[in-house]
């Protein structure tokens, strides 16, 4: 995989989640392997991406690389998102990971 462009300058970001949450980079959906499209229904029920920030979590540091479902978390609003049409930032609780 090709390295994240914007993952150095979101891993110095300010932001700061309150309580037991985190925020990820979700990686990017591959929606084709091999020139072959990749159905929704055969795509994985998990996700992965790179922690940017932790509250208060012990076990997280940013930088490490989790897995979660892919409906879990809230994405951050749009003003956050370096492609507000395609977002990948979300917040969630240490649980969901």
């Amino acid at each position: 995989m090709a390295a994240e462009p914007m993952l150095g300058l979101l891993l110095e970001c300010r932001l700061e989640p309150l309580g037991e949450r985190i925020i990820v980079l979700r990686d990017p959906r591959r929606e084709m392997i091999g020139g072959l499209h990749v159905a929704d229904v055969a795509q994985s029920e998990t996700d992965t991406g790179v922690v940017i920030a932790v509250g208060a979590v012990k076990w997280l540091a940013p930088g490490d690389r989790v897995v979660f479902g892919v409906h879990s978390g809230d994405q951050l609003p749009a003003e956050f998102q370096e492609d507000p049409k395609n977002p990948r930032l979300v917040t969630m609780g240490e649980a969901e990971v």
